[in-house]
């Protein structure tokens, strides 16, 4: 008898997921509503963190191939072992440049499937990691088309993936803590181009840092916005500079604006709970003549909508010995919100910060004015813009639209009963590659339907010693 597979809807957030690899047989396939299953993790000895815990991939480079990157002396590896779909690709040659890093000289690219998903392995459920995706189309697949699709943390909504050229890096943060020992990156193709991904880092957190990221909240860096404001040579602060490996790049070339500097370390506080470097606050924007520092910024993610809530973080560090008749003293006006309570003086060498959270809008500005009594005019040293996302939330790809499905009850009535084709169980189990739990039937494979709902497939095996009625009455 061939084996059987069934379909279970889970409750669960889809972030976690385990590698394992196996063969399988076409056979009969159904699916059935699910509520939950216990689950078991598998961990192997290929894919898995470096000794400071970091995992740091060049997707598109030879199977079990790595280098050391001789910017960041980070040693990457080739995505074998992580994933198993897509193929490799080489970017165009005249987009290679002395700058590029040497990640962005190859792709993964994934022509088959709506949704392919790396598996980042052997992390601690309840520890803070911060994951960053790289991408760099340089027009790897000749066709000067610049793609668009979704990122995905498991069934959680992450970002749509989009590019102002073809020459473009664009990469993307976040950082949530991990409900179980792995997570799950996915690209998802919404029918505007083939997913792409040039490469994927992970880096631990200490629990203390950033504890606005929880078990039930994750933060999205915006558009790339993390700013070291000081410095307009274009110059960027990574790891080792930065031990979290946190990309700081400079802001905008203000005319306005000038930049101040000390040569001398910027010190943190024992309770800083963001762990900025000292390469990034030994440096400041401040205004060549005047006495505030305005900025402004629109959302570009479409998800974006007035109840999407945003974290914001402002760096400070007095960097200039300012003499006693001096007084360098401002506010933080965020969408016309004093956000200090009292008139703000930078500490002089201690990094300094103040967050805030503010509701979704279709504009954003922020505004550093220089109090009456001051003689100096504002800093700004550094600054970064996240979204917040619940981490349970699961975004409906677009063309589900079609579909006529107006709720889940209507999708899993429609979805009752229907057998399915082997190939499509292969493309919604990522190739059968999640393993998440077994008996006596066989093995359960983790799989995500193409509008990001979690699933389980039940697989039973020909050598299984449990009859058809058994299986049957084990899939309700």
């Amino acid at each position: 008898m061939p084996p059987v597979s069934c379909m279970k809807f889970l409750n669960w957030n889809g972030i976690g997921s385990a590698v394992f690899q196996d063969s399988f047989n076409p056979g009969k396939h159904c699916l059935n509503a699910y509520s939950e299953i216990p689950c078991r993790s598998h961990v192997y000895t290929s894919g898995q963190p470096d000794s400071r815990g970091f995992i740091s991939i060049d997707c598109g480079i030879p199977e079990n191939s790595s280098y050391q990157d001789l910017r960041s002396s980070i040693i990457y590896v080739s995505d074998h072992g992580f994933i198993s779909s897509g193929a490799n690709r080489n970017i165009s040659p005249e987009y290679i440049k002395p700058s590029l890093a040497q990640r962005n000289y190859n792709v993964r690219f994934f022509p088959d499937g709506r949704r392919n998903c790396y598996t980042l392995k052997s992390l601690v459920a309840g520890n803070k990691y911060f994951v960053r995706a790289d991408f760099y189309y340089g027009n790897y697949d000749g066709l000067n088309k610049l793609p668009v699709f979704d990122l995905y943390l498991g069934a959680s909504y992450w970002h749509e993936v989009a590019f102002r050229d073809a020459s473009a890096v664009n990469w993307m943060d976040i950082i949530v803590v991990a409900p179980a020992d792995y997570l799950q990156i996915c690209l998802a193709n919404k029918g505007m181009g083939t997913p792409f991904i040039s490469g994927l880092d992970l880096r631990p957190l200490k629990s203390n840092l950033y504890p606005e990221a929880n078990a039930s909240q994750s933060l999205v860096l915006i558009d790339s916005n993390r700013f070291n404001m000081g410095p307009t040579d274009n110059s960027i602060v990574r790891y080792p500079l930065d031990p979290h490996d946190r990309i700081w790049s400079t802001y905008d070339t203000i005319p306005s604006w000038t930049e101040i500097s000390a040569t001398s370390v910027v010190e943190n506080y024992l309770t800083d709970v963001y762990d900025v470097p000292s390469a990034v606050m030994q440096t400041a924007a401040t205004p060549i003549n005047g006495s505030r520092i305005d900025l402004s910024w629109d959302p570009s993610d479409p998800s974006v909508n007035i109840s999407s809530r945003y974290f914001f973080v402002f760096y400070f560090a007095e960097v200039q010995n300012v003499p006693s008749n001096a007084l360098r003293q401002f506010n933080i006006i965020v969408n016309n919100n004093t956000w200090n309570t009292q008139p703000y003086t930078p500490r002089f060498l201690f990094a300094d910060s103040l967050s805030g959270t503010v509701q979704g809008q279709e504009k954003y500005s922020v505004s550093l004015v220089a109090t009456k009594n001051a003689t100096l005019p504002p800093i700004l040293n550094a600054m970064e813009m996240y979204l917040t996302k619940p981490t349970s939330e699961i975004a409906t790809d677009p063309g589900e639209a079609d579909r006529r499905i107006t709720s889940p009850k209507d999708e899993t009535a429609l979805l009752e009963n229907r057998e399915f084709s082997y190939r499509e169980l292969k493309n919604i189990t990522n190739n059968f590659s999640l393993e998440i739990g077994t008996g006596g039937f066989g093995a359960v494979f983790l799989g995500h339907l193409d509008n990001g709902n979690p699933v389980a497939v039940k697989v039973r095996s020909s050598s299984s010693s449990q009859g058809g009625s058994t299986f049957d009455k084990d899939t309700p």
